[in-house]
């Protein structure tokens, strides 16, 4: 806590100090305003200047630049306007013709003909450039002003500069057409040698069989075009808001303020033989970077903005003088300084008033900081019991499970070591239980999660209960709980504390008005008996709590080193299996199927069989479980699957008898999505036909996964496979299941034809299937069949396939052929060396 004096110090600092630094900071702050104030002014003008001048650079590029645009617009629609001037004009033309003609029609074509020239051969237009032309569909000239002598003769020879032939194709193309535009190269007269490209348009005139035309130079047009825009330029020039002129490639001014100046040659610096190459096309602004303010700080000195255009070969450049628009720069500035006047002023204002505020705020709030002072004292004081309480919290949270409020794996083997320390020094034992909740992904998939939690909440409530004052429950995740019970006499009094774990489970338990029935399995492992130490004791007890699962769930099971070595073995198994499919452990042998009458094979039934260096030989119903386990099982039945289809389809292909071939499928393999689609692939890839392939499948599938079951099993059946049900009447076999499936075989187990000589009710049984099969058109396959009394009494019932020891004990594909096909022996020996 702080003491007297530093409380004290703290007031006077509290007192005196904020009015002392808000005094400082005003007039700080003042200063500051003061300066910036007058910067900003400065600021202000400069770009008050900067805009003027931006608006006029803006304001001259725009428009000389749009009287560069308007130029190349007269000069690329040229060519158009043209067209469209002398086509109105032979229109017109014809129109006179068409007229002349329907007004004396009872003339002769020779005179109506003669009537039409004299009203066209004085017509000019185009400034007196422009005149018509009449010629005949034949090529003779009918109507030629310029050159009146050939009228009356041929003139389809006549050729222009570059050779073309023009009266030819003129003719050629009325000939085709109403009326159509026509260019050719001539000289024009009186002029010099050089070509020039001449624009025209032919109109047929079909009563005398003539075309009408006429024609222009393309250049005469464009210079008519510019001397009018030029004229018009001139006219607008008091509208404008700037200064301008025109120059030519040769400097001479085409356009100018001056009418006098026209004509003469430009002496202007910005004209220089280097600029007028290299800038202009794009516009540029001559002497840029020249200061436009003076040493008053007004505006001085015109803004000069120069464009060439390429069309017409013009240069234009327009100015403007910046004292033109020095009143408004001037007003627009004594407006700034006037403003800036009135914001210093009210910064002043405003800056003090608040100080002072300030000031009086300070003086009443050191009034009151003794007081609050002290509240804040005691303020803290809590705070800090908060702390300490808070720190208690995370100090349980972090030991503790927030969901169950039992102690988590943190602390659970230095509990487990407290406990053995505990039975060392009483000479008593220890259970460790690992408790594992079945089937609980189950309920959060069907309930919710918050309903999963709710029941872990609920279990270690009742968990708590059971415990006595050394007792401990854990939750070491999930659904999983560790539960530790000290000073036990022996194994009984160690089942006493399961079963009470399990009459928890006894009733069933409301969650959310569910109500749910829930039950879990129970590892045990026993101080001193299993281990000393608390991993140890951890790990053998989950290790039993996985062997118990597997064997029923619901159940406990104490830890036993044979347990661990048959674990361990599994554990083995599963890692040598992993690696077996590609060290080519794996095979296969076949046990061939007869038939009960004619004694001839039928087919045989794939075993798959599996030798490692290091285990030897492992039994199929050992490893096929581990495969299902953990995976595996999918690869190993693609194995099977192509080997045994490989073999058989060898063995049919070279024999006149073919044979069928069972393989054994897993469910996990069964359901899978693309189960069909790989076996026909398979079949397919080795050229067999699907009849010779028999799937068998188990009951267990039925019972676990009906409906997508059948699916497939109606698939197989529409391509061509059989399907057998294994082992039929072992399990929970139900005769809904035949009704519902298309199951085409029913293997009887071997137990049943082991005890049916001796056994009344197993000779029963097998008739009863036999009988079954045959009213379901199914056949019936009695396996283990070894002593030929077995064999009578199955061919006295009906039984339809034979397979056992009393026939033939499974053979690998060699010797399978070897029995049974001989003739095709060197075939398979064949592609086996190949292999």
């Amino acid at each position: 806590m702080i003491n007297t004096s530093s409380n004290k110090n703290i007031l006077k600092l509290i007192k005196y100090g904020p009015i002392t630094v808000v005094v400082l900071f005003s007039a700080v702050m003042i200063m500051l305003l003061i300066k910036e104030n007058k910067a900003a002014l400065e600021r202000d003008i400069v770009r008050l200047s900067n805009n003027a001048i931006s608006q006029q650079r803006l304001l001259l590029k725009n428009q000389i630049d749009a009287l560069s645009s308007h130029t190349s617009f007269e000069k690329n629609t040229a060519t158009e306007q043209l067209q469209n001037d002398i086509r109105e004009r032979v229109l017109e033309a014809h129109a006179i013709a068409m007229g002349i003609y329907r007004s004396n029609q009872s003339l002769p074509k020779l005179e109506i003909g003669i009537r039409i020239k004299d009203a066209l051969r004085n017509v000019r237009f185009l400034e007196g450039r422009g005149y018509f032309f009449a010629t005949s569909l034949d090529g003779v000239s009918e109507l030629l002003p310029i050159q009146p002598d050939l009228e009356g003769t041929s003139i389809t020879d006549m050729v222009d500069v570059k050779g073309t032939k023009i009266v030819k194709d003129m003719v050629a193309l009325m000939k085709e057409r109403d009326e159509t535009f026509y260019h050719w190269w001539f000289q024009k007269p009186d002029s010099d040698t050089r070509p020039y490209f001449k624009v025209g348009f032919l109109k047929r005139f079909e009563p005398l069989d003539w075309y009408l035309g006429t024609g222009e130079y393309l250049v005469d047009f464009e210079t008519q075009l510019q001397n009018t825009m030029l004229a018009r330029l001139q006219l607008n020039r008091s509208n404008l808001t700037f200064d301008y002129f025109i120059v030519n490639d040769d400097l001479n001014y085409i356009s100018h303020n001056d009418p006098v100046m026209i004509g003469q040659v430009t002496t202007s610096e910005i004209f220089h033989v280097k600029q007028r190459h290299s800038l202009f096309l794009d516009g540029e602004f001559i002497d840029s970077s020249h200061s436009y303010i003076d040493d008053n700080g007004l505006l001085t000195g015109k803004i000069t903005y120069a464009r060439h255009n390429p069309d017409w070969h013009w240069t234009l450049v327009g100015s403007i003088d910046l004292e033109a628009v020095n009143q408004y720069f001037v007003d627009h500035k004594r407006d700034l300084e006037l403003k800036n006047e009135e914001t210093l002023l009210k910064i002043l204002l405003l800056s003090t008033v608040l100080s002072l505020m300030l000031v009086a705020v300070c003086f009443v709030i050191s009034r009151n900081t003794a007081k609050r002072f002290k509240r804040y004292e005691a303020k803290i004081l809590r705070h800090v019991n908060q702390l300490n309480d808070n720190k208690e919290q995370l100090r349980f949270l972090a030991n503790h499970d927030p969901l169950t409020k039992l102690r988590n794996r943190r602390e659970l083997e230095s509990s487990i070591e407290s406990d053995i320390t505990l039975c060392l020094e009483s000479d008593t034992q220890l259970a460790v239980m690992f408790f594992d909740l079945d089937d609980f992904k189950k309920i959060n998939d069907h309930y919710g999660h918050a309903t999963g939690d709710r029941l872990l909440s609920v279990l270690g409530e009742s968990f708590s209960e059971l415990l006595g004052p050394k007792d401990n429950v854990f939750r070491f995740g999930g659904d999983e709980f560790i539960f530790c019970f000290p000073l036990l006499i022996d194994y009984e009094h160690a089942k006493e504390k399961v079963l009470a774990i399990q009459q928890v489970f006894s009733r069933e338990i409301d969650i959310f008005n569910n109500k749910l029935h829930v039950n879990g399995s129970i590892g045990i492992s026993m101080y001193p008996h299993d281990g000393l130490e608390a991993s140890e004791l951890i790990r053998k007890a989950d290790l039993v709590l996985y062997k118990s699962k597997a064997q029923q769930k619901g159940q406990f099971l104490f830890y036993e080193q044979s347990l661990h070595l048959e674990l361990e073995r599994a554990l083995l198994i599963e890692t040598k299996l992993r690696t077996a499919l590609v060290n080519n452990e794996l095979s296969l042998v076949y046990q061939p199927q007869i038939c009960a009458t004619s004694c001839q094979i039928m087919g045989v039934e794939a075993l798959i069989r599996w030798h490692n260096s290091e285990l030897g030989f492992i039994a199929p119903d050992e490893f096929i479980k581990v495969a299902e386990n953990v995976g595996l099982i999918d690869s190993i039945g693609d194995f099977v699957m192509e080997q045994a289809c490989h073999d058989i389809a060898l063995y049919n292909n070279n024999n006149a008898s073919p044979i069928a071939v069972s393989i054994n499928v897993s469910p996990a393999q069964l359901i899978n999505e693309d189960f069909v689609a790989k076996v026909c692939a398979i079949t397919k890839k080795h050229q067999l036909a699907n009849a010779y392939v028999t799937i068998e499948i188990t009951e267990n599938v039925l019972i676990s996964e009906m409906e997508r079951s059948r699916a497939v099993i109606e698939k197989l059946r529409d391509r061509g496979f059989d399907v057998s049900l294994d082992d039929f009447g072992t399990g929970y076999s139900s005769l809904s299941y035949l009704t519902q499936l298309s199951i085409s075989e029913l293997k009887i187990d071997r137990s049943f034809i082991m005890k049916c000589l001796s056994s009344e009710q197993s000779l029963s049984l097998v008739r009863s299937i036999i009988l079954i099969a045959q009213s379901g058109h199914m056949s019936t396959v009695a396996e283990g069949v070894e002593t030929i009394e077995q064999y009578d009494k199955l061919r006295e019932l009906g039984c339809d396939i034979i397979q056992g020891y009393y026939f033939s004990k499974p053979l690998p594909f060699i010797q399978l052929c070897e029995q049974y096909a001989p003739e095709i022996e060197s075939a398979v020996f064949s592609e086996s060396d190949a292999l």
